[in-house]
């Protein structure tokens, strides 16, 4: 039983890993396309204007001329481009589902099937908890480890890290994210990628929650994912709109609050705010740890519950 949850949940957390590195490539690449069709095109226009082959004004040809041809974007640029700006993006819709799947799947048939209680033969329900509660926690890696994959992509496709020559041509406003980020890259990236691993911590939280009342996989995953709907609109709502942004008059706070938010942090001034993210996906993942440890530390109770 144990031997075949392993070799399931592996092959489940497999398939999507895979599919969301394919994806991840193809966004990086079909940018990478766009950015060779432009480039093909603006020279196009250079020869057209030094051949005055071409319906515009002289001035207009001299400007095309003089800002030559099109730099591909530094990798840091590229990355961030790639996920904030192609199709990349929609991946947070998804991405609660993605880890509730990954991390829920072992807790639930252990539960559903009462073998644990053949582990708690051996072990403390304590020490029981807590290895079932790691195992599921490896889910959390998930997007951090993509993204590293898809950095390695940008840089393979970009080529350099020179942001100054990357804004000789490209404009600062289609950098999505501030420039001092760029600049500052390490303690930033760091930052960053916390704030995606407290973000997929909190999604873990949720994908348990349910399980203890015995549901089906599929009506648990279900749950999970209403359950983290549900914590959108009370936060996004409710907490940013009606209390932040209303009565503390604090501009765009819901956008802070938004859990779909996930790593575009859309209205947040260009992902300038992560310390104060880091703060809020820190306070939900110690909420939800210790609503997930009032629900399950009673021993008797998830016995009860598991034999209904």
């Amino acid at each position: 039983m144990k031997k075949n949850n392993f070799k399931i949940q592996l092959l489940l957390s497999t398939l999507i890993f895979i599919g969301l590195i394919i994806f991840e490539i193809w966004c990086a690449f079909d940018f990478y396309t766009l950015y060779k069709d432009n480039k093909k095109a603006y020279n196009n226009l250079i020869v057209e204007c030094e051949k005055g082959q071409i319906d515009i004004s002289k001035e207009a040809c001299e400007s095309i001329i003089q800002k030559g041809e099109p730099v591909v974007p530094d990798t840091i640029s590229f990355f961030f481009i790639v996920i904030m700006n192609t199709g990349l993006d929609k991946i947070q819709l998804i991405a609660p589902m993605l880890i509730i799947i990954m991390s829920s799947y072992t807790f639930y048939r252990k539960y559903k099937t009462n073998f644990y209680k053949n582990e708690l033969i051996r072990t403390s329900y304590k020490k029981y908890l807590k290895k079932t509660y790691l195992n599921a926690l490896k889910s959390i890696w998930l997007f951090p480890v993509s993204l590293v994959i898809l950095f390695i992509v940008c840089f393979l496709l970009s080529g350099h890290f020179d942001l100054d020559k990357t804004l000789s041509y490209w404009a600062e406003g289609s950098i999505p994210i501030n420039i001092s980020h760029i600049r500052n890259f390490i303690p930033f990236i760091f930052i960053y990628i916390l704030n995606i691993v407290l973000n997929s911590w909190f999604y873990v939280n949720l994908s348990l929650i349910p399980i203890k009342k015995n549901f089906n996989l599929i009506v648990s995953v279900l749950s999970s994912y209403i359950l983290f709907l549900f914590c959108d609109i009370f936060l996004e709502v409710i907490v940013g709109v009606i209390i932040f942004e209303k009565y503390l008059q604090i501009h765009q706070a819901s956008n802070i609050f938004n859990l779909f938010n996930y790593w575009v942090y859309d209205g947040i001034n260009k992902i300038s705010s992560l310390t104060i993210f880091t703060i809020y996906n820190l306070v939900i993942v110690i909420i939800s740890f210790v609503i997930l440890y009032i629900i399950y530390r009673n021993k008797e109770d998830v016995v009860i519950e598991s034999e209904k």
